[in-house]
Formats: C-alpha cells, structure tokens, sequence
C-alpha cells in the first residue's frame, strides 16, 4: 500500500528506494523513470541515486509521494503482489499531474495483471477506472462505471459538478486524453530520451497518434 505519508529514511535515495538492496540498478531506474522523480534527481541530486538525502531537510508533500509510488512500482516489477493500493498517494500533486500519473500506473498494472485500488477525492480521471465507489460518511452510496453512475443524477454527478467536471469528461475517454497533461510536456532529465525509453513508450505513442487522428 502506499500510504498519504510517506516515511523518508536517512540515507542516499537509492537507499530510501531499496531499503533492503533487493533491486537490480535496471530495476530502480525503471521505477525512477516511470514517476518521474529522475527529473528531481538529474536538478537536485547531482550524485544522482547515490546522493544522500539532505538531513533534516523538508522534502514537499509531491516528491513524498513519487517516492513511495516509486517504492510500490519495484514490489510489482518482481511480482510480488496482484494489488496496488493508493491511499490518497497522489493528492499532494497538482490535479493534471494526478491524472497523469494515474493513467500510466493503470497502464503498468494492466499490463502486469495486476488490480489497482486508489481512493482520492478528485472526480477528473474517474473514467479511467473500471469500477467507481463513491463514499460519505463511510457509507457507500453508490458504484459501478463511470458512465452509468453519471446516468443515475446520483452521488458521483453531484461532486463532479461541485468540481466542475462536466458530463463529457466523464463519458467520454477522448475528453478523458484531452484533459491529461502530456507526458512529453513534462520535463525530461538530460540522461533521457524524450520518448521514453521505458516500457511504456509504444503504447503510449499509439495512444498519442490515436488521439491526433481523431481530431484530424
């Protein structure tokens, strides 16, 4: 599970990541990538991995969590577990930045057969999810897809629009796309490849190419 709070040890990051040397170097900078945090290092870190995390220093709440995101995603890449569990791991960061991140832990976990179960207060990439749940007061009050919840004028409805996500947002998986930030707008380390040289980068070229020829 990643918790809300993440727990930061003293030690270099490398350390912080794989507590227990357990990882390949492969492996770690596969996880480093797929979060984005290598863009943290390459600018902060000139030792990289290796440069020990600044005692007493306040790390913000978004770097917090892409490293436990990035603790979790080197569990799953041993396969070690068929669940990822997102306690809120992703609020600290910026709602475009969620979303983002969202889609491509979804990605990663389909692509592993793994399930991902994340709570969050944000209605704005809920249609990315097979299932929605949506809790008051610790009662369920409604659940199903996206879409037919929408339907229903129900619980899910009523906060989108609080939000100010509107119908289309959430029934459509382009307007989905469209509201997503890039993944080649975000910054890029000097030791990467702009498209990527991970494992997801084909898919998300076809998704990319996808998406511009419907517009065309």
């Amino acid at each position: 599970m990643v918790p809300q709070e993440t727990t930061v040890f003293r030690g270099t990051w490398r350390f912080n990541l794989d507590p227990m040397g357990e990882f390949e170097d492969e492996q770690v900078n596969l996880a480093v990538r797929l979060t984005r945090f290598s863009n943290w290092l390459a600018k902060h870190a000139p030792r990289g991995l290796d440069e020990p995390v600044p005692e007493g220093a306040a790390l913000g709440q978004e770097l917090k969590a892409l490293l436990g995101i990035g603790r979790a995603l080197l569990r799953l890449l041993q396969r070690r577990s068929k669940l990822l569990v997102m306690d809120g791991a992703t609020c600290a960061l910026d709602s475009a930045s969620d979303a983002t991140l969202t889609a491509l832990l979804l990605r990663y976990c389909r692509r592993r057969e793994v399930a991902m179960l994340q709570t969050s207060r944000r209605t704005n990439q809920v249609a990315l999810y097979d299932t929605v749940a949506v809790l008051q007061g610790g009662r369920l009050m409604e659940h199903g897809p996206a879409k037919k919840l929408w339907a229903k004028d129900g619980a899910l409805r009523a906060l989108a629009r609080a939000q100010g996500v509107d119908s289309a947002a959430l029934t459509k998986a382009d307007a989905v796309t469209d509201r997503l930030t890039s993944v080649w707008s975000w910054d890029v380390s000097p030791q990467e490849d702009p498209a990527w040289s991970d494992e997801f980068s084909v898919s998300l070229r076809k998704m990319k190419d996808k998406h511009a020829k419907k517009k065309d």
